[in-house]
């Protein structure tokens, strides 16, 4: 988990979700074919531990004071992005909030403390839906007074 990337469009969102993935597959021992049925309102995060609702129990993971390795906090975050694909489906806020996000370390405020709060039609989505469908449209944010420079055939680059 710690060499995966947290920041930056896109790396950022495909990093948050592999870190959930490595939770949930690795931390909470889940298999792929209890992974492929959760839901956001499966998993709760609140002060510090993640519980993890499947038809064969609850899991809870606790948090690590060391941000880069800490369940709880990489579930709260890729929690937090999926909410951010309701709240703002274009998916130019969300590459924006991502693109700027400060690089995730040791010691970054942990998201696990308190309670993650998520917008209602988020908790029927799937925790890791199929590659194809997940990702935001990355948004390339226009240069204003710039005229995009051109191929010799024409084309824009």
């Amino acid at each position: 988990m710690r060499l995966l990337p947290s920041h930056g469009w896109t790396a950022g969102w495909t990093g948050r979700r592999d870190r959930a993935h490595l939770v949930l597959s690795a931390m909470a021992g889940l298999p792929d074919s209890a992974i492929s049925s959760l839901t956001v309102g499966d998993i709760t995060v609140f002060q510090g531990r993640a519980s993890i609702r499947t038809s064969s129990g609850t899991t809870v993971l606790e948090s690590n004071d060391d941000d880069l390795i800490c369940a709880p906090c990489a579930l709260a975050r890729w929690l937090r992005a999926l909410d951010m694909t309701v709240l703002y489906p274009s998916g130019r806020v969300i590459a924006a909030v991502i693109a700027r996000s400060a690089p995730l370390t040791a010691n970054s405020p942990h998201l696990c403390q308190g309670t993650l709060t998520l917008n209602p039609a988020t908790r029927a989505l799937q925790v890791l839906p199929p590659d194809s469908a997940d990702q935001p449209r990355p948004v390339r944010p226009a240069l204003s007074g710039i005229p995009p420079q051109r191929t010799k055939y024409g084309a824009a680059l």
